[in-house]
């Protein structure tokens, strides 16, 4: 008898049991396809979630758009035009401190420092050729001012360099002072130009 009227209880106890996952899974699938349909929780949150996310992509579209426009207009622009713009590089490569090979007889060359440093006016060149021989002629003027310097060229392991210039600033007033270099070497040669402020 004893044995009957548990396993009659494990039995109600089973029955409840699988009764109320039962009904705990039938709710639940309800709620959540009531929420599918109606667009609330949990699924509010991934459509608010792909929304942003569509909307950037027409932001980054149309903001993408004007830059090629822009793009276009730029390309448009003559060359000419170009050239006569007041910005620092253009004025950079009408500077003659270096120098473009137009024939075989000039040198590849430019001038790669011309700083005051202490009482002191540095001048350094590079040549692009490996050479170590020629000379090079240094000529700074200011007004009816001039000075004078010469020095041999230097071999480096990939190109060549005039042997460089130290000059006294004690020989040399304050003020804009204009660099010219001649540098002549196995029939060829080149005169680079520079400016110099001294203080």
């Amino acid at each position: 008898m004893q044995i009957t009227k548990r396993s009659k209880s494990k039995n109600r106890l089973r029955k409840s049991l699988l009764f109320t996952v039962l009904a705990i899974i039938v709710i639940g699938g309800s709620y959540l396809s009531f929420a599918k349909n109606h667009s609330s929780w949990p699924f509010a949150r991934q459509q608010a979630k792909v929304a942003p996310a569509d909307s950037n992509t027409n932001e980054s579209k149309d903001e993408v758009a004007p830059s090629t426009k822009a793009t276009g207009t730029d390309k448009s622009t003559p060359s000419g035009d170009q050239s006569s713009s007041p910005k620092t590089p253009v004025k950079n490569q009408s500077s003659s401190s270096s120098s473009t090979p137009s024939s075989n007889n000039e040198l590849d060359a430019r001038i790669t420092a011309a700083s005051q440093n202490d009482s002191v006016l540095q001048i350094r060149t590079l040549i692009q050729k490996v050479t170590s021989k020629g000379s090079c002629t240094l000529t700074l003027t200011s007004g009816d001012q001039t000075v004078t310097r010469k020095a041999g060229i230097q071999a480096l392991a990939n190109s060549s360099t005039c042997e460089g210039f130290n000059v006294p600033t004690t020989d040399l007033s304050q003020g804009k002072w204009n660099i010219t270099i001649h540098i002549s070497s196995e029939g060829q040669e080149v005169t680079l130009k520079k400016t110099v402020e001294i203080t």
